[in-house]
């Protein structure tokens, strides 16, 4: 602890820089990636704010999306990040990713919601990889002991939320051509001409629900729904924090009373105030029924007009066998 102290010092004079990354591998050289649980999501759904949860114990560091925030990294894995089926080989990405999820490797980023001393004396980390969503098999199979969460929410909660922020795109066009052509081929054929964006966010959701759900082992991926959390979060997490032993923060109650930190200002989270069912009044209701045809044309079972989802359809889901996309 006096070594961690002292590097501490010197972090406060190096910045969220090199130097934060260097110093980190020091104080780390040593960790085992058993202890490194990654939180697996789609946009949109929660997960932040999940992390924020999940990481609030003692001796635990989150690590805000290390694939965003660094040009290399971008460069690395631009098109190859969002879409790798379960045994590619893609040394370079697992290299860095390596790295990072031992917290070789820091940015500013990375570093969202954690403060350098929380990352030097922390035993546990947990990494969120929004952007490996339909890379959920590959993470798996590439760091085989590293304990994982895949974070669920309802297609039209996110749909409703990626309607309300600019950078996703608001023409069906725009909203494909903002994401790696690889990733779009299995939403574009469920979407299978149809047109509005609420349609095309849903076959995405899809897409990435079917990596998740389809190409992971329930054993070694725990599934959590956002609804579930909302309504009793210490009733959810606390078995799967137990699970992967992470110290459960002795303040969960009033953390999770508060949006998270990245959560949009149009959100209807923060200006409905009720975290399942705020999307229900804000989405149009042509909308609601074309987002639920799309799950139900992928084979999605689990959702429909409850903002609530069927949790044994979701869990019975995740333990059969892979199902394709427009099936």
């Amino acid at each position: 602890m006096g070594q961690v102290k002292r590097l501490g010092r010197k972090v406060e004079r190096v910045g969220y820089s090199h130097g934060l990354s260097a110093v980190s591998r020091v104080v780390h050289a040593r960790h085992d990636l058993a202890d490194t649980v990654s939180l697996i999501a789609s946009k949109r759904t929660g997960s932040t704010w999940v992390q924020e949860l999940i990481s609030g114990g003692p001796g635990v560091c989150p690590i805000f999306e290390p694939l965003q925030g660094d040009a290399r990294v971008n460069r690395l894995s631009r098109e190859r990040e969002a879409l790798i089926t379960r045994d590619e080989e893609v040394p370079d990405l697992e290299a860095f990713l390596s790295r990072a999820m031992r917290g070789h490797h820091v940015t500013k980023l990375a570093m969202r919601l954690a403060t350098p001393r929380q990352l030097l004396e922390a035993d546990r980390f947990v990494v969120k990889h929004v952007q490996l969503s339909l890379a959920a098999g590959w993470l798996e199979r590439v760091f085989p002991t590293s304990p994982m969460v895949l974070l669920v929410r309802h297609p039209c909660a996110v749909t409703q939320s990626m309607l309300t922020v600019r950078w996703s795109g608001s023409t069906v066009d725009e909203i494909f051509e903002r994401r790696p052509a690889a990733s779009n081929r299995a939403a574009l054929e469920l979407l299978d001409g149809r047109t509005t964006p609420a349609e095309a966010f849903a076959a995405l959701w899809c897409t990435e629900m079917i990596a998740m759900l389809g190409d992971t082992d329930p054993a070694r991926a725990s599934l959590l729904a956002y609804e579930s959390v909302a309504d009793d979060p210490a009733g959810a997490l606390g078995p799967v924090m137990e699970h992967l032993g992470l110290p459960r923060p002795p303040d969960l109650a009033a953390r999770s009373a508060k949006p998270s930190a990245t959560t949009h200002k149009t959100s209807a989270v923060r200006s409905s105030g009720d975290l399942v069912s705020g999307w229900v009044d804000r989405l149009d209701v042509a909308d609601r029924d074309a987002v639920l045809a799309v799950v139900r044309d992928a084979g999605i079972t689990g959702y429909g007009a409850d903002p609530r989802p069927d949790l044994d359809a979701l869990h019975a889901q995740h333990a059969r066998p892979p199902i394709t996309a427009g099936t």
